[in-house]
């Protein structure tokens, strides 16, 4: 097992931030008890400490809950390969799609910070909400100062930002991957269609990519739905756990 410090996420919060990472979840996990009070131990008592376990592993979180963590949160893998992607530009309402330039990246930060309900920060009822979205909107400012990401996509209409997706560039197993790192809408302008133009957007553009990947929560059903309605699978699926 390591702890280690998440120095971003501990930017925001205003305390330490560690992520625990298991490295084999089907060894002995009798240490998670003695080891992670030995981290607190020292001083560490005000930290915040998240992690991620495969579904398919039950044991460790129910070791992890006897420390004091807790489940926020399941989080799905989407998946859909560039070549079967169903991608129809045309909807029922259009709007001016392109890469985020100038004040876009100003209207983006507010929408990140008005119009999420259903990630791990919000599901979490020992954190509060003002501090849930004040970290995505720093999410999306770190795509206007270029240290995160790859690419920011804004959905405009009549020159205003409502909606957008933020993008990550990826290798793995000789397969060149485009992620979906997150996306947003502004809450006026939710169940009209910008989300749906984003992705198909994004995924008509199958130019140096093998496959396309997403992560959303269980608790988003309508996310789920339009993934898949767009030629996503799940592939993978995660239990989140925090602990405050």
């Amino acid at each position: 097992m390591q702890i280690v410090p998440d120095n971003w996420l501990a930017g925001v919060f205003g305390r330490k931030v560690f992520r625990v990472i298991l490295e084999d979840t089907d060894g002995d996990l009798k240490p998670l008890d003695t080891v992670f009070p030995d981290h607190r131990a020292p001083g560490e008592n005000g930290a915040f400490y998240y992690t991620k376990i495969p579904t398919d592993r039950v044991a460790p979180v129910q070791t992890l809950a006897s420390c004091g963590f807790y489940v926020v949160d399941v989080n799905v893998t989407l998946s859909c390969e560039s070549s079967s992607a169903a991608t129809p530009l045309k909807t029922a309402r259009s709007f001016e799609i392109r890469a985020a330039i100038g004040t876009d990246f100003d209207q983006a930060i507010s929408i990140a910070g008005s119009c999420f309900r259903f990630s791990r920060f919000h599901l979490d009822p020992a954190i509060p909400v003002s501090l849930a979205n004040r970290i995505k909107e720093e999410w999306i400012r770190s795509y206007s100062r270029k240290t995160r990401g790859d690419e920011l996509w804004v959905a405009l209409q009549d020159g205003k930002v409502v909606g957008f997706l933020a993008e990550i560039r990826s290798a793995q197993n000789n397969k060149r991957i485009r992620i979906i790192d997150l996306i947003g809408v502004d809450p006026h302008f939710q169940k009209r269609g910008v989300g749906r133009s984003l992705v198909k957007f994004f995924v008509n553009d199958k130019s140096q990519c093998d496959l396309f990947q997403v992560g959303t929560q269980i608790a988003n059903v309508a996310s789920l739905r339009l993934y898949e309605s767009l030629g996503f699978s799940a592939t993978t699926s995660q239990y989140v756990l925090h602990n405050t």
